[in-house]
C-alpha cells in the first residue's frame, strides 16, 4: 500500500514538473513571438509617421 502511494506521488511530481517546463517554454515562446510582432508593428508605425511628416512638408512646397 505504501509503495503504491509513494509511486503515485513520484509520478505526480514528475508530471507536474513536466507540465511546468512545458508551460514555461510556451510562455517564453509566446513572449518572444509577441516581441517580434510588436517590434515589427512599431517599425511600421515609425516609418509611416516619418513618411507622413515628409509628405506633409513636401506638399507645403508644391
Amino acid at each position: 500500500m505504501f509503495w503504491r502511494l509513494k509511486s503515485k506521488v513520484i509520478l505526480l511530481i514528475i508530471l507536474e514538473t513536466i507540465d511546468f517546463i512545458v508551460k514555461s517554454i510556451f510562455i517564453v515562446g509566446v513572449c518572444k513571438i509577441g516581441g517580434y510582432v510588436l517590434n515589427y508593428l512599431y517599425s511600421i508605425l515609425i516609418y509611416m509617421y516619418f513618411l507622413g511628416g515628409m509628405w506633409k512638408n513636401n506638399s507645403n512646397f508644391i
